[in-house]
């Protein structure tokens, strides 16, 4: 990401679209439990598409086509499954960690790296 850093301005509203679209897929992961037991393996096909399509042009704009994250998602995430659900927030939770250290290092910190939008993700829990 570190090329794409100085032809994007990468700053505190990237890490907030990041977040608003982490929330969004989890929401889809949400309706989709009872409990912690899978009730369904599919999502709305339509309100997927449309998230899965905000994901993929965000990465590719941060990232370009040979970027990590954006591979791992366009490859990763394709149905309204559980597998793919998972496969693209980790995509997206990378994504948001390096964005965040790239912001951490700046010369001072903008304020969304010193509150720690969400704060560096440890895995999809």
């Amino acid at each position: 990401m570190k090329a794409r850093e100085k032809e994007m301005n990468i700053n505190c509203d990237t890490l907030e679209l990041i977040e608003a679209l982490e929330t969004r897929g989890r929401e889809f992961m949400e309706a989709e439990r009872e409990g912690r037991v899978f009730v369904g393996h599919q999502f709305d096909v339509c309100e997927f598409d449309k998230w899965r399509r905000k994901v993929n042009d965000l990465l590719y704009v941060l990232e370009g086509c040979e970027g990590i994250h954006y591979q791992r998602f366009s490859k990763g995430v394709t149905k309204p499954h559980v597998r793919d659900l998972e496969t693209g927030l980790r995509a997206l939770n990378a994504a948001r960690d390096d964005i965040y250290s790239a912001l951490h290092k700046q010369e001072p910190a903008p304020p969304c790296a010193v509150k720690k939008l969400g704060g560096l993700s440890a895995g999809f829990a």
